[in-house]
């Protein structure tokens, strides 16, 4: 299997950024026998409000396209996924968020994509 890439970000101001990202596959998936060309396009909007506000929350707001199955879990064509995260950003080692997904994917045997609602809470510490 091959796999080419290329991601993008741009900031610009303090309060908006931008992040893409763009992925080509070719190779075996699920299926053993078959070989195909797969993609995934990826893009958000983040917005941080303590660098403009002082106000310690950040907020990103995503759109994917994922045709390759090793992400989405099937291999029926293309999954759409529209994410959302806030998050606290107090402190530069400790993030605290909830993150939302609605992802619309094509499952086998099913007439139209099939709906699901994923929401987690996350929390990260960095060590220095």
């Amino acid at each position: 299997m091959g796999d080419f890439g290329l991601q993008f970000a741009f900031g610009f101001n303090q309060l908006i950024g931008l992040s893409l990202e763009g992925n080509l596959s070719f190779g075996e998936s699920f299926d053993r026998e078959d070989s195909d060309l797969r993609y995934a396009l990826k893009g958000g909007l983040d917005f941080n409000f303590k660098r403009r506000y002082n106000v310690p929350l950040g907020l990103i707001v995503g759109y994917s396209m994922i045709s390759q199955p090793e992400l989405v879990y099937t291999d029926e064509g293309t999954a759409l996924i529209t994410s959302f995260k806030l998050t606290y950003t107090g402190t530069s080692d400790f993030l605290i968020g909830l993150e939302s997904g609605l992802m619309s994917i094509p499952l086998v045997e099913v007439d139209q994509k099939s709906n699901f609602l994923a929401t987690m809470f996350s929390v990260r510490y960095y060590f220095n």
